[in-house]
């Protein structure tokens, strides 16, 4: 169902204003390559420690930075490692299914996955 072979930031569609407020739409139509069949946040960071469990990915995901800033890296097979952070609910990383990436993020830090089914 996708089509990214890469992991990859997108910007997310954004509406509102500093005086309103803003909301970010995470749907196909905004560059979302899937229809997310299930929802994480993660929360509660140790001090600016790094998930000491590299995840590999079993879906094709989307992260997204909802208070602080993430550092993300990305180490696959046959590919080069890459660094992303994120930092910004506008904008996510897109991860294709089998992608093994850790997390960097200080206390207060939320993160939000989407998951394709």
């Amino acid at each position: 169902m996708t089509d990214f072979n890469r992991p990859r930031l997108v910007t997310l569609q954004e509406t509102g204003s500093e005086a309103t407020g803003y909301i970010t739409i995470a749907e196909e139509s905004s560059g979302l390559p899937f229809m997310p069949a299930a929802i994480e946040w993660l929360y509660t960071f140790p001090e600016f420690a790094a998930d000491a469990r590299p995840e590999t990915t079993e879906h094709d995901t989307l992260l997204a930075c909802l208070t602080g800033s993430v550092g993300i890296q990305v180490n696959n097979v046959n590919q080069p490692a890459a660094n992303f952070t994120l930092n910004t609910p506008a904008q996510g990383l897109l991860l294709p299914k089998g992608t093994t990436y850790s997390l960097v993020a200080p206390p207060g830090a939320i993160v939000l996955k989407l998951l394709a089914s």
